[in-house]
């Protein structure tokens, strides 16, 4: 698993009363329940994407998992009801499903592929263009 880590990750804002150590892990900890337990992990990048939040304030996951009987979006669901997760709107598009989940604080969304874009990385390539992906950001709420 690759992991990219912001300047600021492990460090403590005292002023706002935030220990950003902890923070990360959560976040973290919250953008990997809703991996399917079957994939395999391509990458993990933090990122800023809430203005005036601790760092970091989001995550996105690159993975991938093989695709039996069972659709890979509902896999996927299954995974964030078992941790709490609430699905807020699922669309199929040309080129995949694009899912959004809510959960006290946290918004997240994921893309699972097409077989098409996705089968390089089914048949071990590690490259996030093929892989399904998700992220969770802070929400504010």
């Amino acid at each position: 698993m690759a992991v990219s880590v912001s300047s600021c990750a492990g460090a403590s804002d005292p002023e706002a009363g935030v220990d950003t150590a902890s923070f990360a892990d959560e976040l973290h900890a919250l953008a990997r329940s809703l991996v399917p337990p079957s994939s395999r992990v391509i990458a993990e990048v933090e990122g800023e994407c809430v203005e005036l939040a601790p760092s970091p304030s989001c995550v996105h996951i690159y993975f991938t998992g093989s695709r039996g009987e069972e659709d890979p979006a509902d896999v996927l669901r299954q995974a964030a009801r078992a941790h709490g997760w609430h699905e807020t709107l699922a669309q199929h598009r040309a080129g995949g499903t694009w899912l959004q989940f809510e959960r006290r604080g946290y918004d997240a969304w994921a893309v699972i592929w097409i077989d098409s874009i996705a089968n390089p990385c089914r048949s071990g390539a590690s490259a996030r263009k093929c892989a399904d992906e998700l992220q969770v950001i802070l929400s504010g709420s």
